[in-house]
């Protein structure tokens, strides 16, 4: 068995770590991830990214709001009962490695200009 999703896209908001109740560190977010459509109908889908102690701690660091961020991790479901009595499900992915894509204005962090690609340009 294989659960393994890997995803590129931008966090939604500033992170702020926090504690459990057992002194680990998590952090919980949303990315979104642009869908391959037409550039005059961009979209984009929102998956909760939960991680745990030194990656939660890592990703805090080095990474804030619109920032481009690669993911690996695996898809986690579950269900919970709301204050409604109504049952939800979730759909989390936890992150296990995560990795810089370059900043959001195409730059690196030493200042040097990198080479971005449309999606119109991408040779395949």
């Amino acid at each position: 068995m294989l659960n393994i999703i890997i995803l590129q896209g931008r966090l939604t908001k500033n992170l702020e770590l926090k504690q459990t109740q057992s002194d680990k560190a998590i952090v919980r977010f949303d990315i979104a991830v642009n869908k391959y459509t037409p550039k005059e109908h961009p979209e984009a889908d929102f998956f909760t990214i939960v991680a745990w102690e030194q990656t939660a701690e890592f990703i805090c660091k080095y990474f804030k709001k619109g920032d481009l961020i690669l993911i690996q991790g695996q898809v986690r479901t579950g269900k919970y009962t709301d204050d409604n009595g109504i049952t939800r499900k979730t759909f989390e992915v936890w992150a296990k490695k995560v990795d810089f894509c370059g900043s959001k204005k195409g730059g690196t962090d030493n200042g040097e200009e990198t080479n971005v690609l449309d999606d119109d340009e991408l040779p395949f």
